[in-house]
């Protein structure tokens, strides 16, 4: 392995598919300016993950010490945990443990999981545990259990097996609380620009880099391709309908692009730590100043002018399934998404996406599983839980020519030569795998708040943005209520 120096200002000027992510994200969040510059490694051989090797040759702990168990599990549904639900026999045959594993769309699942946490009911054993906020309001009620514990007893964790150190880094840390870890990512992303290579060629269009441009390339690129003087390709897609999980996650890159920021502490691109001390200073909401003004003003421009009428209703898959049928020549949106795009029984436009960081600061969400603190079968669970983000499951659901999911959250596996050739998607502006990457390596764990209190914020600021899509009100006015609100939170949490 060697080191160049990049200037960081040109990290956008990409390597081959094989660039070392895990040094790349360890250097970008650790060091990320350091007087100007960067040091960026590659490396071209890298280990594969040994999955010929039976598990019980391996691992020093009983497997089958709670054979006989049932264990219930929730989870989104998702590519990511359809590819592990295939693994379920595989898993029941080492353990003996009997697996029912229940998937529900995002809203359903987070309405069941927050029944059952705040009651204490214990119907599930397991649960999916998106990062933003939720790791610290879960583990500070007592809803789900530190993993320390888990991790330090030899009867159920071989140390070196599990490899904490293994999974990304800045992931691990969304899922920890006071030192203690309380859950295990399984899949972590952030966004980029997709766009139409074929339409972007014929008119002639550069890549955007800034605001401005995107707009300018989204007017260019919203065609009337049959001339009865009503669009039918647009020039952009992006989330319209409310939710901390849906507009405000895009909404956030604009805002953080626009020099904004939720709190007064803390900068623009990295955000504000949660446990930054309290007062004023830090955590007073600065939600409708002149930028945070600006940029949803242009959010709502942008989609009211060269968007799909319907795209203020919009979540993550209307934006996806937009972009799948043609309809749209760009959208900026999940990493994740390159796959679906290039499936060739689900997607028009195979062959025809390219791949561009965008001009919002990257966003990041992380999604992982915890072990119910009110569940009657916590070891057989964590078995589940240290089995299904290891290396060897992962790569098996996510690598080969079958696989239809990029969804994992370890860098062996990442770096894993077949991982890599699996999801090699080229394009003029660089393959998809490393503009992925670079983004999910800049991207700062604090891009939305950390707190407690963040899906009530995320969810006003929805409910504001998607006020501005509709016409409703202006930014300026729909901001001002928000902050109003936003404020009396804060105060009442104690912040200040």
């Amino acid at each position: 392995m060697y080191a160049r120096t990049v200037d960081a200002g040109t990290l956008s000027q990409r390597g081959g598919k094989n660039m070392n992510w895990r040094n790349r994200g360890k250097i970008v969040c650790t060091l990320l300016v350091l007087s100007g510059l960067l040091i960026v490694p590659i490396s071209t051989c890298f280990a594969q993950v040994d999955i010929e090797t039976p598990i019980t040759e391996k691992v020093t702990i009983d497997w089958q010490q709670f054979a006989g168990t049932t264990i219930n599990l929730i989870c989104e549904r998702s590519p990511g945990n359809e590819g592990a639900r295939m693994m379920i026999p595989e898993f029941e045959k080492l353990t003996g443990i009997n697996v029912n594993l229940i998937m529900l769309p995002e809203r359903a699942l987070f309405d069941k999981m927050a029944i059952d946490l705040s009651t204490g009911s214990g119907m599930y054993d397991f649960v999916q545990m998106p990062a933003c906020g939720v790791c610290v309001r879960w583990a500070k009620a007592g809803w789900i259990e530190s993993l320390n514990k888990y991790i330090e007893d030899p009867t159920l964790t071989d140390k070196a097996w599990l490899d904490v150190s293994d999974f990304v880094e800045k992931w691990t840390g969304t899922m920890s609380y006071k030192g203690e870890l309380y859950g295990l990512p399984s899949y972590g992303e952030s966004d980029i620009l997709f766009y139409r290579t074929d339409l972007f060629l014929q008119k002639g269009v550069g890549i955007p880099t800034t605001t401005d441009e995107l707009f300018d390339a989204a007017q260019k690129l919203t065609l009337d391709t049959d001339g009865d003087g009503k669009a039918d390709i647009f020039g952009i897609t992006l989330r319209g309908i409310r939710g901390h999980t849906s507009n405000i996650y895009i909404w956030t890159g604009f805002l953080r692009a626009f020099g904004g920021k939720f709190f007064a502490g803390g900068d623009v691109e990295n955000g504000m730590p949660p446990g930054a001390p309290k007062g004023k200073e830090n955590w007073m909401p600065v939600l409708n100043s002149p930028e945070a003004v600006a940029a949803t003003d242009f959010y709502g421009r942008l989609l009211k002018t060269c968007a799909p009428p319907d795209a203020p209703s919009y979540h993550w898959y209307g934006v996806l399934r937009t972009m799948m049928e043609g309809k749209t020549a760009m959208m900026i949106d999940a990493t994740c998404f390159g796959p679906p795009l290039n499936d060739p029984a689900e997607s028009k436009v195979v062959g025809k996406v390219g791949y561009a960081p965008g001009p919002q600061i990257p966003s990041i969400w992380v999604s992982g599983f915890a072990i119910n603190s009110a569940s009657k079968n916590k070891g057989a669970t964590w078995f589940w839980l240290q089995w299904v983000t290891s290396k060897e499951t992962q790569l098996k659901y996510s690598a080969f020519p079958e696989s239809e999911t990029c969804d994992v959250s370890r860098w062996s596996v990442i770096e894993d030569p077949r991982y890599q050739e699996r999801w090699h998607y080229p394009s003029a502006t660089g393959d998809f795998m490393t503009i992925a990457w670079d983004n999910i390596a800049k991207s700062s764990p604090d891009y939305r708040p950390r707190i407690p209190e963040y899906w009530e914020i995320g969810d006003i600021l929805g409910s504001a943005v998607e006020e501005v899509l509709a016409g409703i009100k202006p930014a300026e006015k729909a901001l001002d209520e928000a902050q109003s609100e936003i404020v009396d939170i804060m105060k009442g949490a104690g912040y200040f």
